[in-house]
């Protein structure tokens, strides 16, 4: 299982996706990102694996400079 998150530069969370496997060279799900779009890839962690996609959004952010997903306060 991996899981993509496409935030923007403030650290807000566009999109989510997990994925069980992916078709060999296909590096990341979403195909093409604009501009202002940046992929992170995020350690699986069962807590995470219980989230949907809406849940993701409303409880974490990505801290764009450290390129790691982090908690709302």
């Amino acid at each position: 299982m991996k899981i993509f998150v496409i935030h923007n530069r403030k650290g807000e969370i566009l999109s989510v996706s997990k994925v069980e496997a992916m078709p060999e060279g296909l590096e990341q799900p979403f195909g093409l990102m604009g501009e202002d779009e940046f992929l992170l890839e995020v350690p699986v962690k069962k807590a995470l694996l219980e989230l949907d996609a809406t849940q993701f959004h409303e409880k974490y952010a990505v801290d764009s400079e450290k390129k790691k997903l982090i908690k709302k306060s």
